[in-house]
């Protein structure tokens, strides 16, 4: 009898170690999030961080030729860039004035509600969020709380510029070792 809860204890510990591994190594492909380019998007919203960022969105733009584009930048002077490219000045709007991440969401939150406080729609508005694979689950996790009813179909498209192996492998590098402990703390301290 006493070698058999032993052997119990030993398999239970067995168990949660190998539960344990195999969550650590999953903690960088956890934060990947993203969908396919949808049929059709009303908004899109560029995060601040990377240039990659703005390169992918300037990228995917022309499939949506009517569709805003927000663009979290940190200073105004790119919209003209962006102009001289050929980009349509009435469809994108800069903003230098969000501090963080929540602020870009507060900001997407108040911006959505002043196109939609005219006459109802009839139908849901679709928003593409872009950022970078780091940074997805965070802001989904953020969107969630701060939209909780669904007017909005948000279509996560991420910016990839990291081959797939450097999230799955998170560890083995200092720079995305720092990244993915720092989204992952974030997180926590936004949850609770």
């Amino acid at each position: 009898m006493r070698y058999k809860k032993l052997f119990i204890l030993v398999a239970c510990i067995g168990i949660i170690i190998a539960v344990g591994i195999s969550a650590f190594r999953h903690l960088g492909a956890w934060l990947v999030v993203t969908a396919p380019l949808p049929p059709s998007l009303d908004v899109l919203f560029t995060f601040s961080g990377e240039d990659s960022r703005v390169v992918y969105t300037k990228e995917i733009l022309p499939k949506y030729p009517k569709a805003l584009w927000f663009l979290s930048y940190q200073t105004k002077g790119i919209r003209n860039s962006l102009v001289k490219q050929g980009f349509d000045s009435s469809l994108i709007e800069v903003v230098d004035t969000c501090a963080n991440t929540r602020s870009e969401v507060g900001y997407l939150k108040n911006r959505l509600a002043s196109l939609t406080s005219a006459p109802t729609p009839k139908r849901r508005i679709d928003v593409g969020i872009v950022s970078n694979w780091y940074q997805m689950r965070r802001i989904q996790v953020i969107i969630n709380r701060k939209f909780p009813h669904r007017a909005y179909a948000f279509h996560y498209l991420t910016a990839q510029t990291e081959d797939p192996v450097v999230y799955r492998q998170w560890w083995k590098q200092k720079n995305i070792f720092k990244l993915v402990f720092s989204e992952w703390g974030k997180i926590l301290l936004y949850l609770l």
